[in-house]
């Protein structure tokens, strides 16, 4: 079984497809404190760091087959976070 590392990890929508396609989780990260709980509520026991990205030392995260960069959503949408359309 290969494993994952999510980077931007949100809520684990992006985690639950790799888990659902097999994968075994082994962390996430993210910076944004409701994300980081939503994250550990989804999967109990996975290590999950609240940070944001740019502090994090990659070497001290755990290893992974694959390290998966989700891309920030709301702060990078034209709409500037509004997810309704105008």
């Amino acid at each position: 079984m290969y494993t994952s590392g999510h980077l931007f990890s949100g809520g684990w929508g992006d985690g639950r497809g790799f888990m659902n396609a097999g994968y075994a989780p082994r962390f996430g990260a993210n910076h944004n404190p409701a994300a980081v709980a939503t994250a550990r509520a989804n999967v109990p026991g996975l290590y999950v760091r609240e940070a944001a990205i740019q502090t994090i030392d990659m070497r001290t995260l755990p290893y992974a087959d694959v390290l998966v960069g989700s891309p920030i959503c709301r702060e990078a949408t034209p709409a500037g976070g509004n997810s309704k359309a105008r």
